[in-house]
């Protein structure tokens, strides 16, 4: 008898079942507090996660300055989004081309917002 990565049930194991009770258990994406902790360290062990910290930290940014750059950034992907030939952007670049051309409102009521929170198109 095995015990339940996720659950703790004993179960027989059986083929593709070795850890889990169930495909339920095993496809979950829930996770306990003892997986969050391993996650977590094996994040911060990252290259990827040690580089943006220590960028952030060599950099030390004024906020206001990072934001200003953020919005031009953002500006500069829109107007390359807009001026792009429609057949040849991608899935996700048309769907923010068709959002930038109904000005972030619902095409259908033209609300932006719902209870003061952004309307995800």
């Amino acid at each position: 008898m095995n015990k339940c990565k996720k659950c703790g049930k004993e179960f027989e194991p059986q083929k593709g079942l070795k850890s889990y009770c169930s495909m339920s258990c095993r496809n979950s994406r829930t996770w306990n507090e003892e997986d969050k902790k391993k996650k977590r360290e094996s994040a911060k062990k990252s290259d990827l996660v040690k580089k943006s910290i220590e960028k952030a930290h060599k950099v030390n940014l004024d906020p206001e300055l990072m934001v200003s750059i953020a919005k031009k950034r953002k500006e500069t992907v829109k107007s390359k989004i807009m001026e792009a030939d429609f057949d040849s952007l991608s899935f996700e670049r048309l769907r923010k081309r068709i959002i930038y051309e109904q000005h972030e409102t619902c095409n259908h009521c033209k609300n932006s917002e719902w209870m003061g929170h952004a309307i995800p198109l």
